[in-house]
C-alpha cells in the first residue's frame, strides 16, 4: 500500500471513529504534495524530511487541540517549505 493509500485508509478510519486527526500537505517549496497523517498518538506517512516532520507533527498536534487550520513556513536546508496543516477535531 503507497503512503497515499494508508494515509486515506487511516484518515477514513479516523473520521468514522471520531478521532481527532490533522492532515498536512506540501503545499510549495521541496516536495509538493506530499502529505502527512497526524493522530493523537500516531502518524502515517512523511513530508520527506524528518526534520520538517518533526516540526509540522508538533505544530499540527498544537493545532489540532486549538481546532484552528492554516498554512506554515517551515526553513529547510534546501529553501522553504509552506505546509497546509488542516485539521479535523472531533
Amino acid at each position: 500500500m503507497t503512503d497515499k493509500a494508508a494515509i486515506h485508509q487511516r484518515f477514513t478510519a479516523a473520521l468514522q471513529a471520531r478521532t481527532p486527526v490533522a492532515v498536512a500537505t506540501v503545499v510549495r517549496g521541496p516536495g509538493p504534495g506530499g502529505k502527512m497523517l497526524l493522530l493523537p498518538d500516531e502518524t502515517v506517512g512523511s513530508l520527506g524530511d524528518p526534520a520538517l516532520d518533526a516540526a509540522v507533527a508538533i505544530d499540527a498536534r498544537d493545532l489540532l487541540a486549538a481546532e484552528k487550520s492554516e498554512t506554515r513556513t517551515y526553513e529547510l536546508a534546501g529553501g522553504n517549505a509552506d505546509v497546509f496543516l488542516e485539521t479535523f477535531p472531533t
